[in-house]
């Protein structure tokens, strides 16, 4: 039931799981005469009408933002208080409290800000008098509510106060009682959803993220770049002759600046890149971007190039960096040993310096599309456009940076060390040693260069310096010979490294018994093997900035039952710009377009074909009649019969307000079952059955991707693009952003 009480967790007005059914039913009319679908305010979803929510088929974005931002539980307690703001006194009762903050719903208007400082009184919740009843608070949040105002508050108070004790009093006096049923278990489900979202998201999305920092003398400013299998078929466009990621040539400093600029104007604003490695060449090489101001020099570059097999153009949109809460970087690094001071002081000081957060978007698909034939024949010869020569020379090169996660719950240290073994898979052994060992498991580099294991299996491990070192007794019973073990994955492709589980047997026990006294006794002479620890701590780390930060509209799309697709929205505190264009009246979004007649069916039918799909809607907002309400018309490439059809309806559409917007998914790349127990192991302590029921959502998760603005690729809109002015202003950037020459 879509409740007033769970509206405040969904990420301010933003609501609205679309199923097929829906969209084919009330949410649309379809005009049979010009093919165009119209989506009207009654389909609309938003804040304004929690009725709708209520009907099947309705519920709420993902909020990709969520994180408790507490480190005490939060209890669900009503007391009276009174807020005092601006000289003036507000009735108020609590909703929840923890010691670091309380959530206050309050039934009159107040005109409060987020970071104002309020007074909470807390006399009205007591019996007896006290000599420092008012608490000082920071607002950190606000939910209008109909009538009805949420505030959500964090304690600010530097002195021990009475009323604190008053807050504590009332904790304990819960915790003591029923600490189970106070505890706010929607709080962890929330923040397990966001966590598992952005895992999934991170992994399977096709676009290619980028990070823009404040440089030092001798660095490079864009400085991480993500890479996962899905969108490998991209940036197989920087490889080099040598198979080796190159991006050497996409960090200039005229790059730099025009990728600053696009950022101050968040996202509103984007370039494209051309990239291109002829197999004469070693290094690939940027062929085209700001030097192309004219759809006639693009026309002419694309002819040149558009056929050759490692030719890409990408949409390259950046943004100002917006970081998530601070509690949700600390459950990042909370992994991390106390021996990994030195690492997370290094992390946390280049998450500051970071500036600009980017993503490199694969538009090859739709430049193919243009009208090349346009250009006469005079202009079929390429020519060169200007370049400012001074401003080409690269800067040190970005670092790639693949997703990395925990692919194992580790619930002991592991040690870094080597130690001689043998392994023994169906008969055949293979000499090795260990990279990293603990009591129950160890990592083994084969020296077999012949060896070739795919897939899980089992093994046995023979430890052979132990088993010679060994006591007579140990000899006897065979400790560290023929150690029955688990073959639970391999390293990186390339790498002959097996990762082994000491089987839980008998012998298994026998050996784990020994080996946990040999590593008790040499303790402190063994340093911790915690890199697959550093590398996900990273990757969560800038996730979640990027997550943030996104220029484009993350899409779920599940599948409850056969043609029960369930689409669903990644909502962030700082949305993308594109959210906006889909307000079709106060507080009210409707996104159905992306999903009516058909198109999600089609999407997912493409999807379960070929692994991905993607489709371009063209969109056209107009209001309706003289109220504030909007209706959108749409229409999909695969709808149209002919050319015309589109141009007429761009042309209808550039008299209002026109978008063009792509839609790309593919199916999930599933994170490994470590990281999803990470990330609901609150959840599972507080409600086993809202844990039970999120994990069957995210095995229902079929299809993940971006909706993507990519108006200025259609040639109806197409401008003469930056002028020699454009290019000076990015040359004069101001050099704060230490990416002057």
């Amino acid at each position: 039931m879509f409740t007033v009480e769970t509206y405040e967790t969904i990420l301010r007005r933003y609501v609205g799981e679309i199923t097929e059914s829906n969209h084919i039913g009330s949410l649309k009319k379809y005009n049979d005469t010009t093919g165009v679908s119209q989506s009207t305010a009654q389909g609309a979803i938003g804040s304004s009408s929690a009725s709708a929510a209520d009907r099947p088929g309705y519920n709420r974005a993902i909020d990709l933002s969520y994180f408790e931002k507490r480190i005490y539980d939060r209890y669900k307690i009503t007391l009276n208080m009174d807020l005092i703001w601006n000289g003036q006194t507000y009735a108020a009762e609590t909703r929840d409290i923890s010691q670091s903050g309380l959530q206050l719903r309050l039934k009159t208007p107040i005109d409060v800000s987020e970071s104002d400082l309020v007074r909470v009184d807390v006399m009205p919740s007591v019996w007896r008098q006290l000599d420092h009843p008012e608490i000082n608070y920071r607002v950190v949040r606000i939910r209008r509510l109909l009538n009805d105002t949420l505030l959500a508050l964090q304690c600010v108070e530097s002195e021990a106060k009475d009323g604190l004790a008053v807050i504590s009093e009332h904790i304990k006096g819960s915790a003591q009682t029923a600490m189970s049923e106070q505890t706010d278990p929607e709080d962890a489900l929330l923040t397990a959803q966001a966590l598992l979202a952005e895992r999934f998201y991170m992994r399977s999305t096709s676009i290619m993220p980028f990070f823009i920092f404040d440089s030092q003398d001798g660095e490079s400013p864009l400085r991480i770049i993500f890479g996962n299998q899905v969108n490998l078929r991209s940036l197989n466009a920087f490889n080099n002759a040598q198979g080796v990621f190159d991006f050497t040539t996409l960090v200039t400093a005229k790059r730099i600046k025009l990728l600053t600029r696009l950022a101050i104007r968040d996202s509103k604003a984007d370039t494209l890149i051309a990239v291109y490695r002829s197999p004469d060449h070693e290094k690939p090489k940027i062929v085209a971007d700001l030097e192309c101001t004219s759809h006639r020099q693009w026309c002419q570059l694309l002819k040149r190039y558009m056929y050759q097999p490692f030719f890409r153009v990408f949409k390259i949109v950046a943004r100002v960096a917006n970081r998530p809460v601070e509690m949700r970087i600390d459950e990042a690094l909370a992994p991390l040993p106390d021996e990994s001071d030195k690492f997370v002081r290094k992390l946390l000081m280049d998450a500051i310096s970071l500036s600009f957060v980017g993503a490199m978007i694969d538009v090859t698909d739709q430049v193919h599309k243009w009208r090349h034939g346009d250009c006469n024949s005079e202009q079929n010869t390429f020519e060169n456009p200007t370049i400012y020569s001074e401003y080409q020379h690269s800067l040190t090169p970005p670092q790639m940076v693949p997703i990395h996660y925990i692919q194992e719950k580790r619930s002991e240290d592991r040690y870094l060390g080597q130690m001689q073994v043998e392994v023994d898979i169906n008969g055949q052994r293979y000499p090795g040693k260990t990279r990293d060992v603990s009591a129950h498991g160890l990592s083994v580099e084969i020296a077999d260069s012949n060896f070739s294991h795919v897939g899980k299996g089992k093994a046995k491990v023979t430890f052979t310096k132990l088993e010679a070192r060994s006591s007579s007794m140990s000899r006897i019973k065979g400790t560290f010979r023929k150690v029955p073990a688990e073959i639970v994955g391999g390293a990186a492709t390339g790498e002959q490294v097996l990762r082994l589980k000491i089987s839980d047997t008998p012998k298994g026990n026998q050996f784990s018994h020994a080996f946990s006294g040999f590593l008790a006794k040499r303790q402190s002479d063994l340093r911790l093997e915690t890199s697959h620890t550093l590398r996900a701590v990273t990757s969560r780390l800038y996730s979640s900035i990027f997550i943030e930060s996104t220029a484009t509209l993350p899409l779920f799309i599940y599948c409850r039952s056969q043609n029960d697709w369930t689409f669903r929205l990644g909502i962030t505190s700082s949305p993308s710009p594109l959210v906006d264009y889909f307000e079709v009246a106060d507080g009210e979004f409707d996104f159905s377009v992306m999903t009516m007649n058909g198109r999600l069916q089609w999407i997912m039918q493409k999807v379960i074909e070929s692994g991905s799909a993607e489709i371009i809607l063209y969109l056209s907002k107009e209001r309706r009649g003289d109220a504030a309400e909007f209706k959108i018309d749409s229409l999909v490439d695969f709808e149209i019969d002919d050319e015309s059809q589109r141009s007429d309806f761009v042309r209808r559409a550039m008299e209002h307000d026109f978008r063009c917007v792509k839609l790309i998914v593919n199916q999930p790349d599933v994170p490994p079952k470590a990281e999803i127990e990470q990330a609901i192991d609150r959840l599972v302590k507080l409600s086993p059955g809202r844990s039970k029921r999120l994990k069957t959502e995210f095995e229902n998760l079929i299809a993940i991707g971006d909706a993507v603005d990519i108006t200025g690729l259609v040639e109806d809109v197409w401008t003469d693009g930056p002028s020699q002015s454009d290019a000076e202003e990015i040359i004069g950037l101001d050099e704060k952003y230490g990416i002057s020459e």
